[in-house]
């Protein structure tokens, strides 16, 4: 083979290599993802949407979402199109700063509020440095990610970035996803007395509930009710030291036949829905 045909050799293997990657990512898979990572005594998922976009919800109280997130996106993604943070509690916050470092963010979104705290400054920092577009929650809104797939923010419901916080999880962001007929709702460390502030404005059914706040007692059993979820995701570290989750919210999910999956006995678990099932793996 001379220098020529090994030129030749070499350009039509780029241009095939680069035909099959425009393929794959033109032919994304019409399921939409959803897994929260175990990741301890934290929070942190990962909605892998129908149209190849990607959002990560909190970010684990230390780095050890990278591996797990690395292995979800593959090697040759390196872009998240949205990074939602709850509340700026360290349990949901760590991770996401280094996140931010290693990947190409388009928008982050969060509440806003003023909260002392080193981690918190430096998510900020970076943020900033990393310019992505950067939101500060001041009203519910819908987001349309595709056809029939839609991301709602039901709280917060106004500016509260300006006001005085004495409990920051009752500042957590709360979330919904719907892709036709199944939906998720997403509640960060929110306590009873924020889910009875949305709790009126209807529309909290969901078929997966991310129970608020590791499954503690601040859970209310009416929002529960209300929501009356096929599946609860409790994401918890395995013999913590504040009795997550706790008995009685256990049993106000068992009452009206809610499956229950926790990250302390299942690790990582994953949804899959074309918009009409709804499937689980762990």
């Amino acid at each position: 083979m001379n220098k020529w045909q090994k030129i030749y050799l070499f350009f039509g293997i780029v241009i095939i290599l680069i035909t099959v990657f425009l393929f794959i990512k033109n032919n994304v898979s019409k399921k939409l993802e959803v897994i929260f990572f175990d990741v301890g005594q934290g929070d942190s998922a990962l909605i892998k949407t129908p149209y190849g976009q990607d959002i990560v919800i909190d970010g684990s109280p230390d780095n050890s979402v990278l591996e797990k997130l690395s292995s979800r996106l593959g090697f040759w993604n390196n872009d998240i199109e949205l990074m939602i943070l709850t509340h700026p509690h360290e349990d949901h916050l760590t991770g996401l700063i280094e996140i931010i470092r290693r990947y190409d963010v388009e928008r982050i979104m969060y509440s806003g509020i003023d909260y002392d705290s080193i981690i918190y400054k430096t998510f900020l920092e970076e943020a900033e440095r990393e310019g992505a577009e950067i939101i500060v929650i001041d009203k519910k809104q819908r987001i349309k990610l595709g056809d029939n797939l839609y991301f709602d923010i039901l709280y917060p419901e106004k500016d509260i970035s300006k006001e005085v916080h004495k409990n920051v999880n009752n500042t957590s962001v709360i979330s919904r996803l719907a892709y036709g007929d199944k939906s998720f709702l997403f509640m960060g460390d929110a306590e009873r007395e924020e889910e009875l502030e949305i709790i009126d404005n209807g529309g909290l059914e969901s078929d997966v509930l991310k129970l608020a706040h590791h499954g503690s007692k601040t859970n209310d059993e009416n929002f529960i009710n209300i929501v009356s979820p096929e599946y609860a995701v409790i994401s918890v570290g395995e013999d913590n030291k504040f009795g997550h989750p706790n008995i009685g919210v256990l049993n106000m999910l068992n009452k009206i036949g809610t499956k229950i999956f926790r990250t302390d006995a299942y690790g990582d678990i994953s949804f899959f829905s074309d918009g009409v099932g709804l499937g689980v793996v762990y």
